[in-house]
């Protein structure tokens, strides 16, 4: 109950803000807290060592005879098994910060999940609706499957195939995916943007992974 009403008074601002910006702000938040974890549970100049030294054995990998290749090998080896024990304190902790926060975003931007009718609560506002045979009557609309409910500013999409949902769309690609298509509900959009995210944001606080 605690960890709830903490994480909900740093993250419940984020919700009066377009979902593609408060979802950009959670992510980078997220990831600067990780960053931050490693930086400074890991030895840095440790870890800058031993990448430099992984790149000074693969490339005499290349270029040593076969008889040779085994020794680097063998000490490669040994540096990743050193890294991996050096990284799972870190490791553990992210595990946990994620944990902690990330059912935050799938709680507040989540699908809907409907019944046969009843009540829901759709973007702060109580609606009524039914599932009937391929439609969803609910705020005065008829809806069938694939098309988009609009309540205020957030949009919607009706499933009614096994699971009967209103799958929130975050965000619209430009060009349509194999599996999310062209709206992005907030996972797909939370994957896409942490990796550029990560990447950059390493470099400018100067982490070593």
């Amino acid at each position: 109950m605690i960890k709830i009403i903490v994480i909900d008074a740093i993250l419940n601002p984020l919700l009066g803000l377009p979902d593609w910006l408060s979802i950009l702000i959670f992510a980078t938040f997220i990831i600067i807290l990780t960053n931050l974890i490693y930086k400074f549970t890991l030895d840095q100049k440790k870890v800058a060592e031993m990448k430099s030294r992984m790149k000074e054995l693969q490339k005499k990998i290349k270029e040593a005879p076969n008889e040779e290749k085994m020794k680097h090998f063998s000490e490669m080896n040994d540096i990743n098994s050193k890294y991996m024990k050096m990284t799972m304190k870190p490791m553990l902790i992210t595990m946990i910060v994620v944990l902690l926060f990330i059912p935050w975003l799938s709680h507040n931007y989540g699908d809907i999940v409907l019944k046969t009718n009843g009540t829901i609560i759709v973007a702060g506002q109580n609606m009524s609706y039914t599932v009937g045979d391929g439609y969803l009557l609910i705020g005065g609309k008829n809806l069938t499957n694939g098309q988009m409910l609009k309540v205020g500013d957030k949009e919607f999409q009706v499933v009614l195939g096994k699971k009967k949902k209103l799958s929130r769309v975050v965000v619209y690609s430009p060009v349509p995916l194999p599996i999310t298509g062209k709206s992005w509900g907030w996972l797909a959009y939370y994957f896409v943007i942490s990796i550029p995210l990560s990447i950059g944001l390493r470099k400018i606080m100067k982490v070593n992974l």
